[in-house]
């Protein structure tokens, strides 16, 4: 990474992924004291039984952790002055629908800050949401998906929901310092964005 790169990580990512850790392991205890409480001595069976929901309860923790560290190394946001690269895992949704359709795929979208024409929520501008990111269900909040819509009609979209509320003003601050654009209305309530305070 470049002295003048600023990188915004998907940190909420590695926050749920070390809350959904140490749930594992309270009910990993849990069900263990379970196990050797039912008996005053380890008899063959609850020893069995102990040894496979270790073996089950490791497996599952390693695939998680493994899983949530690949997201969180694979989507970021960087700003390299007066370009912003976005890495994030999308899909193509089906029509009129939230549904996946296809498979999901690593994107890297490159554009020129100049080239923003709008910041805001695609269901504040479009009414739906544009790609699939992956965890999310019609059924959550539709302000989830940020887009930049540029001049040549592009929209790139970025799931904000797995970013911190600072990186994401930050990001906001950089832009509005380059080109004096402020995000649409809905977004510019949600992170409390007013041109007095850029």
């Amino acid at each position: 990474m470049k002295k003048d790169t600023i990188r915004f990580r998907a940190t909420n990512i590695l926050i749920s992924l070390i809350l959904i850790v140490v749930v594992f392991l309270f009910v990993y205890i849990a069900a263990c004291s379970t196990i050797i409480l039912e008996t005053s001595h380890m008899e063959q069976g609850n020893l069995k039984a102990l040894i496979l929901l270790t073996i089950i309860f490791g497996a599952t923790l390693i695939f998680l952790i493994m899983g949530g560290l690949s997201m969180y190394n694979t989507r970021f946001i960087e700003i390299l002055d007066d370009k912003i690269l976005v890495h994030e895992k999308v899909g193509e949704l089906k029509k009129e629908t939230t549904c996946l359709s296809g498979k999901m795929k690593n994107k890297c979208e490159e554009f020129l800050i100049e080239d923003i024409q709008k910041i805001g929520y695609s269901s504040e501008l479009y009414g739906h949401p544009l790609e699939f990111h992956q965890g999310k269900t019609s059924y959550q909040i539709k302000n989830y998906e940020m887009v930049f819509e540029l001049v040549n009609g592009e929209k790139i979209t970025i799931d904000i929901s797995q970013f911190s509320r600072k990186s994401m003003r930050k990001l906001f601050l950089h832009i509005y310092k380059k080109i004096q654009l402020l995000p649409e209305k809905k977004l510019r309530k949600d992170f409390y964005i007013y041109e007095g305070l850029m």
